[in-house]
This record gives C-alpha cells, sequence and structure tokens, in this order.
C-alpha cells in the first residue's frame, strides 16, 4: 500500500505514520508539507492508495485547493485532518471530494478503523455534522437492542468495518450485516452515519 501523508507539523506527520503502519506494517509512506508540494507528489509519483491530508496546510487558499488535491488523487481517496470543529468548512471539504474529514483530537484506535473504512471504499463524517438530525427515538432505540447488536454497533462508532467487526467479535460477515441490518430498522436509521450519531446522542445506562 502507498500512502501520501501532508501535513505541516512534523509531529503530526510522524503520529500519522504510525497510525498507517498499524494497518499496514509494509506501507510505502511519502511525506509533504504543503499543497504545492502534495500537488507536485499527486502529479509526478506512483498513485498512491491513501491520501491523508491536513486542511490549513501552507498553500491552502479555498474548497477549490481540497477539489484539485482529491481530483489528482483519484482513483485513491482523500481522507482530511484538521483541528477545525466548524461544521460549515467540514461539510465544504466533504462536498469538495474528501472521503473523511476527521478531528485531529481523534482517538488513534478510532482514526485506525476510520482509515480502514475509507480504504475499503467507506467514508467517514464527524458526528458534529449530524447530531441535530438523529432523532430521540433513534437514540432510545439502542435499549431495545440485544447485546450483541451493541457490541456491533459500538464498534461500528469507531470507525471499524464490516470485516473487522466479524474478526474482533468472532462473527462471520454475512452475521455481522444481519445485525446491521436489525439495528438499523429497530433505531429507524438509513445509513452507518445515523446509526453512530444515534449511539454517540444516547445517554448510555450503567451496565452497558
Amino acid at each position: 500500500m502507498r500512502v501520501v501523508i501532508a501535513d505541516d507539523h512534523s509531529i503530526v506527520r510522524s503520529g500519522l505514520r504510525y497510525v498507517v503502519t498499524e494497518i499496514d506494517p509494509q506501507a510505502e509512506i511519502q511525506e509533504t508539507e504543503s499543497y504545492a508540494a502534495l500537488t507536485r507528489v499527486l502529479e509526478e509519483g506512483a498513485k498512491p492508495d491513501l491520501v491523508i491530508a491536513d486542511l490549513w496546510m501552507p498553500g491552502y487558499v479555498g474548497p477549490g485547493d481540497m477539489a484539485g488535491i482529491c481530483r489528482r488523487a483519484a482513483p485513491a481517496p482523500v481522507a482530511v485532518i484538521s483541528m477545525t470543529t466548524n461544521p460549515d468548512e467540514m461539510r465544504t471539504v466533504l462536498s469538495a471530494g474528501a472521503k473523511a474529514f476527521i478531528p485531529k483530537s481523534t482517538e488513534g484506535e478510532q482514526m485506525v478503523g476510520i482509515l480502514r473504512l475509507v480504504i475499503s471504499g467507506g467514508g467517514y463524517i464527524p458526528p458534529e455534522l449530524g447530531l441535530g438530525t438523529v432523532s430521540s427515538s433513534s437514540a432510545g432505540g439502542i435499549e431495545q437492542l440485544s447485546r450483541r447488536q451493541r457490541d456491533v454497533l459500538e464498534l461500528l462508532a469507531q470507525g471499524l468495518t464490516n470485516k473487522d467487526i466479524g474478526e474482533r467479535l468472532g462473527l462471520e460477515l454475512p452475521t455481522v450485516k444481519s445485525h446491521l441490518a436489525a439495528i438499523f430498522r429497530t433505531l429507524g436509521v438509513e445509513s452507518r452515519t445515523q446509526a453512530v450519531l444515534a449511539y454517540k446522542s444516547w445517554g448510555r445506562p450503567s451496565g452497558f
């Protein structure tokens, strides 16, 4: 796997390098420090399998810069990391073509799960973008889930893929999919993101 990490802070790049090696110890990693350098890498180098890019690197002017990065990286997904928690900025980045917006405050294990999901073709939307759209009945529906369904939902909220959830819980992939279908039905949601938002807005009782 070839991964390009772009961030103007060396300590952040080191942390991201560690996260990537957790996913693939043999990953080929290239680091850049600015939008101009990242653009050159994507135009002149071998195509990556994943791009992890800070939003506010030197050279960033606006959404057009991120759209250009996503276009040059294609078909590889772009995961954006940032300190910003501005929902409008998050929406703009995702609209520009990024497959994930990951706050830099995200725990390492969760970031590993999110990046695995992105690599496998999925996407990640931070909960800040949708907490207001999840009904109280959806969150309350978690009380009706079985113990195993709650386990699946908790791992889903950590950003794990269906395959990773199955491996963690010792379940076959069709069983994981069956649990997810039941979770969606019980919560009255239509997507993984809505299910995760319901989980994050739920007041967890003792004994969960």
